[in-house]
């Protein structure tokens, strides 16, 4: 678990200041099978110093994520890009 405070602490350190802001306001989600894990996010809570909230059914987050992608076809096409597109932004 020291190496996943590490590694969040260092993310942390890497985020631009105004998504920070957002985190710091807001906390983070655990999500995933990892956060029915029980203590997980007392112990984060107080290893980063910031709020850790668990989601409900974090095991189910992908799937109801990617659920919600496939079926609104708008959402679909604002999150999909062309690697050929000269807007993609990390070819350049």
């Amino acid at each position: 678990l020291e190496d996943c405070v590490h590694a969040i602490r260092s993310m942390l350190d890497r985020t631009p200041p105004d998504v920070r802001r957002g985190i710091e306001a807001n906390g983070i989600c655990l999500t995933g099978g990892i956060g029915n894990l029980k203590g997980l996010s007392t112990y984060l809570e107080e290893s980063i110093g910031l709020p850790v909230l668990t989601v409900p059914s974090p095991e189910l987050c992908v799937v109801r994520g990617l659920q919600k992608i496939i079926q609104n076809k708008t959402y679909y096409r604002r999150l999909t890009y062309s690697m050929l597109d000269e807007d993609y932004r990390w070819l350049r």
